[in-house]
């Protein structure tokens, strides 16, 4: 028995074996491209049942992609005959698209002889393997506007394969001919363009499309973002003007009527450019290199387009056109740029239109700029007083703060402190500033402070226009280090050497006599200090820090008198006057160490019967006040810092107000607006002169 199961066993084992054979023979079981196209229909009908679920249209696109290069016209023929009904009007056009009727009839599969094991075996893999007949759309499905749209779809697709098939499919050799024919003409182009020097704008070109921006600036009512850039495009490029380009600025920018005309072009001294050589033809068989050189040239050969007559007709354009005179003549150092400044003013004054405001204020800034190079600023300082006046008047923001700060400095170099201060105490500062002109303020502010004894708010405010100073102004921030270095030296800090070594040549050459003088305060060393003061008096003359630096005397013996009382606990009156090299008496020597202790410089104690100073055993400073004097001043400069953000942020005026779609579009415009303004901040390089 036993043996007669196990042949059993072994019999049913290699016909199990023999069907594995014949069914790894079979070519792998493949899902068909119709049955896949159906079930997309059927996730359409889930999606139109659902009201739009978007997962059931994004998975019939993904499986959409994923097939489409298994379509066939064939298929399509069958999709379409079953999907769409007889009476859909796309039927019948699709499938003439896709040109064919559908898939014929497959061949039926051949009878099995029974007693053949193998064959059976690779039979039944063969009918298990066969693909059983997709399942067509419903009715409804048919039915369904989703279905035909979907057949739209797979014709589409399918039609856009077969071309870029086709286009893959061109011959080769001829595109490589082609190609190679173009390369040989393309390469001579550019021989020809690098011949030719690289191209630049027009300075006169440059000119025109500012005044277009001023128009654009009156169209908006004084968009300032407009007058900025058009600032900020003639100071770069001031260097390029020339006679020339002047004088065929002013003859097409100004009417013949316009009364600033002729006196603007005697100042200019030209007549303007003279006409151009006319560009030579070509000849039809020229070379490529010679077309390419005469396009190059009739290119640059191009004239710029003129200002229309509405614009020639505005106060800014000759507003512009004064300023564009003055900055030639600043920038020649011409002696007539003082009376030209004088006529623009008069010229200008003659209008009240807030659109000329910051073309006025920078006018004012060379008005004033022209007679300091002459020695002549106390002149105008009656007509600064009264422009200022003017200005407020007007509320004319920029006027203001211009003109102020103008006074200011026309004050402070005459050394008028005291009328700069009462100035400054009682002019109203306008509600929003520049930075340019707030960094000026504040260099103005900090030198006022610092002659009035008040070092703590000098440095505050020289160390606000120093950090807000344009990146650009070299020669106004290396004025404020060294005013900066002082008021620290006065404050008893001593800065660090990198402060004053930082920068060019030209900066560690003009910052080297204030090295030298803190290194002298560093050490308390009388003999360096007096040494350094007088071998740099003019520097500090010119400077204006002679008063400032005549006060570091007293730090300079602090400082030693602090090193003398930690090296020595007992010492005498004569020896202290001896290190620090002090030639005044005995009695001179013992008030200054007297002072000295009063102020809390050093810890010490004076014996005036032995003539000696007595040093006391240094206290820890953690047990005192001073680590909570340095933490408070932290917070404190947190907290301005951070209130100054916050008054510096701009809200819009009907952020509060529930508005519908037309307060949504001007809430973007603005933005917009905004945007552009804080893209066109400009960083004025004229602060070196100022």
């Amino acid at each position: 028995m036993g043996a007669d199961v196990e042949m059993k066993d072994g019999g049913k084992e290699e016909e199990k074996k023999k069907e594995a054979e014949a069914a790894a023979a079979l070519p792998p079981k493949e899902v068909d491209i119709l049955q896949t196209m159906f079930a997309n229909v059927a996730l359409l009908e889930k999606s139109v049942a659902s009201k739009g679920e978007p997962r059931f249209v994004a998975k019939v696109l993904r499986q959409t992609m994923s097939t489409r290069k298994k379509l066939t016209p064939e298929k399509l023929a069958d999709f379409l005959n079953v999907a769409l009904t007889a009476e859909n009007p796309s039927r019948g056009p699709l499938l003439a698209l896709v040109g064919s009727t559908g898939t014929p009839p497959a061949a039926p599969v051949p009878a099995v002889a029974a007693d053949a094991a193998t064959a059976a075996a690779a039979a039944t893999a063969a009918a298990a393997a066969a693909i059983p007949p997709p399942t067509p759309p419903t009715a409804a499905m048919q039915a369904l506007p989703e279905t035909e749209a979907y057949a739209h779809l797979l014709v589409l697709l399918h039609l856009m394969d077969d071309f870029d098939v086709e286009k893959r499919q061109q011959p080769v050799a001829d595109v490589e001919m082609k190609d190679g024919a173009k390369e040989e003409g393309n390469n001579k182009e550019p021989e020809a363009a690098a011949a030719l020097p690289p191209k630049e704008v027009d300075i006169l070109q440059t000119m025109f499309a500012n005044v277009a921006l001023l128009e654009k600036s009156v169209a908006s009512k004084g968009e300032p973002r407009f007058v900025a850039k058009v600032l900020r495009q003639t100071i770069s490029t001031r260097k390029k003007l020339t006679p020339e380009k002047l004088a065929d600025f002013l003859t097409t920018a100004l009417t013949a009527e316009n009364p600033s005309r002729g006196p603007l072009l005697a100042l200019v001294g030209s007549k303007g450019t003279p006409p151009a050589a006319p560009v030579p033809a070509v000849a039809a068989d020229a070379g490529a290199a010679t077309v390419a050189a005469a396009a190059a040239a009739a290119a640059a050969a191009i004239p710029p387009t003129p200002p229309t007559p509405a614009m020639q007709a505005l106060p800014e354009t000759e507003a512009y056109a004064h300023l564009l005179v003055l900055l030639h003549l600043m920038d020649g150092n011409k002696p007539a740029a003082k009376l030209g400044s004088v006529a623009t003013l008069t010229r200008l004054s003659e209008f009240n239109r807030r659109t000329l405001d910051v073309l006025q204020a920078r006018v004012v800034f060379y008005y004033s700029l022209a007679h300091e190079r002459y020695g002549q600023l106390a002149q105008v300082r009656a007509t600064l007083l009264g422009l200022h006046r003017t200005a407020a008047l007007r509320f004319d923001e920029i006027g203001q703060e211009t003109i102020l700060n103008l006074l200011l400095r026309n004050y402070l170099h005459y050394n008028m402190y005291d009328q700069a201060e009462k100035l400054r105490s009682k002019a109203q500062l306008p509600a929003s500033r520049s930075n340019q002109q707030l960094c000026r303020y504040l260099y103005y502010l900090g030198r006022i402070r610092a002659i009035q004894l008040e070092y703590s708010d000098a440095k505050e405010c020289l160390t606000q226009a120093h950090r807000k100073a344009p990146k650009l102004a070299k020669g106004f921030s290396l004025e404020l280090v060294k005013w900066i270095t002082v008021v620290r030296l006065l404050l008893g800090e001593i800065p660090e050497k990198k402060d004053l070594t930082e920068g060019g040549p030209a900066a560690r050459r003009a910052l080297k006599p204030y090295l030298e003088l803190t290194q002298a305060v560093r050490l308390g060393d009388l003999e360096k200090f007096r040494a350094a003061t007088e071998a740099h008096g003019e520097v500090f003359r010119a400077d204006k820090t002679t008063n400032l630096i005549t006060r570091l005397r007293r730090n300079v013996i602090r400082t030693g008198l602090r090193r003398i009382s930690l090296a020595y606990s007992s010492i005498s009156l004569t020896d202290v006057a001896a290190k620090l090299g002090m030639s005044e008496s005995a009695d001179d020597v013992e008030c200054i160490v007297a002072k000295a202790i009063c102020d809390g410089g050093i810890d010490a104690a004076l014996d005036h019967e032995k003539q000696l100073m007595y040093s006391r055993d240094t206290v820890d400073i953690y047990s005192t006040q001073e680590p909570q004097a340095a933490f408070h001043a932290r917070i404190a400069f947190c907290l301005d810092t951070h209130n100054e953000a916050v008054k510096a942020m701009r809200y819009p005026p009907s952020s509060g107000k529930k508005g519908g779609s037309d307060d949504g579009e001007k809430a973007k415009e603005r933005n917009a607006l905004e945007a552009g303004l804080a893209m066109d901040i400009m960083d004025d390089d004229e602060m070196d002169d100022f």
